[in-house]
């Protein structure tokens, strides 16, 4: 277990050291008159990074401050459209291994086929123009109401806004729900499609095991073997492969918060490269890929722990 921790630790070490030397390299790049030799400059470099003054915006704010202010903002929306990704995935998942080739089976397959075909933008694209547009249910950018004065505490909207219960009570927190609902919507499809496929693929190979069927023999009930020992098995593979597409994921996030105007990291970041702030861009990219190292890393150590022969095996 130990060795499992220090290995993890090593390899997101490593990953970062690669991202400041992928990020020194944009810098050098976009620095046109450099003065400094580049061992000098790479030395300075890492040296701004360690202190945590990543240096200031065009505006005159503090990086770092800027980015975790709207930090998140992001984590909300990334989390919720995992959340939905699994809540969705699992059940359509396990509807299709135990109902195979069956209709259940084969509207399950076509919407994950659908889900991994048409781009984010397309379906954001749609969905505005149908929820907010045609049936004004939606609405279509912002995380709340301009009328509501909500002071940001944690800076979860969700949760600010039932903070602020006294003075607003349950409506801001239902209107900061509806605002979240589209982008989170749009942003979980892939994750579902992906979730609804891999559940159901691990699931009808662990049905079919001879375990299962002795078990099915000796007179466990169906739901007991599906939700019980069936899922147990197929947990870590699960985890592993969405673990794979947390990267794409942040993409689809920079997507949603342009489309939706979304106040996050991303959208800032992409407000930044507009006006040509490129530093402030390179050091926010860090900040963001660092993250995703670190949640790479913890996703590998759940998924590890999930499974017995790989904790074994470390």
């Amino acid at each position: 277990m130990t060795a499992s921790v220090l290995r993890q630790v090593v390899l997101m070490l490593g990953n970062i050291i690669g991202v400041i030397v992928l990020c020194f390299l944009f810098h050098q790049f976009l620095e046109h008159q450099q003065q400094l030799p580049w061992w000098q400059s790479l030395w300075q470099f890492v040296r701004t990074i360690v202190s945590g003054e990543l240096g200031m915006t065009q505006d005159g704010a503090p990086i770092v401050q800027e980015f975790f202010r709207r930090l998140p903002a992001t984590i909300e929306l990334w989390v919720s459209a995992i959340v939905l990704a699994f809540l969705i995935g699992i059940p359509a998942g396990v509807m299709a291994a135990t109902q195979r080739l069956r209709w259940p089976d084969r509207v399950v397959e076509i919407f994950a086929l659908i889900g991994f075909s048409l781009p984010v933008f397309w379906w954001a694209l749609l969905l505005v123009l149908w929820f907010s547009l045609e049936l004004e249910i939606t609405p279509v950018s912002e995380r709340i109401g301009f009328f509501y004065d909500i002071e940001p505490v944690t800076g979860f909207i969700l949760i600010d806004s039932l903070l602020a219960h006294e003075k607003y009570g349950i409506e801001a927190f239902l209107n900061a729900l509806l605002h979240l609902l589209l982008p989170v919507a749009v942003l979980a499809i892939l994750p579902t499609a992906l979730v609804t496929r891999v559940t159901k693929t691990y699931l009808v190979s662990v049905l079919s095991s001879d375990y299962i069927r002795m078990a099915r023999g000796q007179g466990f009930s169906e739901r007991r073997l599906v939700w019980k020992h069936g899922l147990a098995n197929i947990a870590a593979p699960i985890l592993q492969i969405f673990s794979l597409q947390l990267s794409s994921l942040f993409t689809g996030v920079f997507l949603i918060e342009a489309i939706f105007s979304w106040p996050g990291v991303s959208a800032w970041l992409l407000e930044r490269v507009q006006v040509g702030d490129y530093d402030t861009v390179i050091m926010g990219g860090f900040l963001l890929a660092s993250l995703l190292v670190v949640v790479n890393a913890l996703m590998d150590s759940i998924s590890t722990l999930a499974e017995p022969r790989r904790r074994r095996a470390r």
